[in-house]
């Protein structure tokens, strides 16, 4: 994981970390097994959908769970207390 910190203003930070592509690869395998089982998607059975369109709808779902388990950990690590959490 890279992280760096840059000064973006006087009262301001800004905030950037890098995951590695492996850690991206084993969570969204994880998510991807998880929806695909109890997924209903039109045009399918429950649990039936083929992974790659269940992959389509679940995509961002992934990524947000691995920043809201990457952010905090590292607010506490490097920084005293944000103020607040503006991610795109």
């Amino acid at each position: 994981m890279k992280v760096s910190v840059k000064d973006s203003g006087v009262c301001r930070k800004t905030i950037s970390i890098e995951i590695p592509a492996d850690t991206l690869g084993e969570e969204r395998a994880e998510t991807l097994k998880v929806y695909a089982k109890h997924s209903s998607i039109p045009g399918f059975r429950k649990g039936k959908a083929p992974k790659h369109v269940v992959a389509k709808n679940i995509l961002t779902k992934s990524i947000k769970t691995l920043r809201n388990e990457w952010f905090p950990n590292f607010t506490m690590k490097r920084c005293r207390s944000p103020t607040s959490r503006s991610l795109p």
